[in-house]
């Protein structure tokens, strides 16, 4: 009994060893079957490709809209400093809530293209915006803007937001490759009160 329950055992591993050698042999041709299918497959595109070398026109997307956007925003920015000190002309430094008439000053002064350029588009606290502010005048002195002081000085801060720009080619082709692009921009003004005038510059 003993001898046959050896003999058996014996069959049995054998039998597993043979097992495993087939499915080991099995593994690697599909995997060399899976390696000349990629090949073939690549091979295939080449080939397509330089057939049609004449006929295809690929194009990438253009950053034209980023240096737009870039160049509109410089145009913002120097718009803010002309309404700082407009804004600072209505209000005498130094009083009680001087901030708070300074923020209310300066934000009645936006006119309609100033808030178009920070709406359009906009990504604000990492969701899309777009048009749907409800109370514009409430979302910009209360969200966007704020003031604080700084050792007698003044800072004018306005949070970072974002802009989804779609890029896109400059040329009709065959084959493109749009994307959307997040552009991010804020910024902080230091006013400085300087005899009878003020000094203001970018942070």
């Amino acid at each position: 009994m003993k001898a046959r329950s050896q003999v058996s055992g014996v069959r049995c591993q054998e039998l597993r060893a043979g097992s495993r050698g087939r499915m080991g042999k099995r593994g690697m041709i599909m995997g060399l079957y899976i390696v000349m299918l990629t090949l073939v497959m690549c091979g295939f595109v080449i080939m397509s490709s330089l057939a049609h070398k004449g006929d295809l026109s690929i194009s990438l997307v253009s950053p034209k809209a980023v240096l737009e956007t870039r160049g509109e925003l410089d145009i913002f920015e120097m718009r803010e400093k002309e309404l700082i000190r407009k804004s600072l002309k209505g209000v005498s430094w130094g009083v009680v809530d001087f901030e708070k008439e300074f923020l209310n000053s300066f934000v009645g002064e936006l006119d309609t293209e100033m808030k178009e350029f920070i709406i359009s588009d906009l990504v604000f606290e990492g969701k899309g915006v777009g048009q749907k502010l409800g109370d514009e005048d409430d979302f910009f002195e209360k969200a966007l803007y704020s003031v604080e002081k700084d050792s007698g000085d003044l800072i004018l801060k306005r949070r970072e937001v974002g802009k989804m720009i779609f890029l896109e080619a400059d040329k009709e082709s065959d084959v493109v490759f749009p994307v959307w692009f997040r552009y991010d921009f804020s910024a902080e003004y230091l006013i400085e009160k300087k005899g009878s005038g003020y000094l203001i510059g970018k942070r």
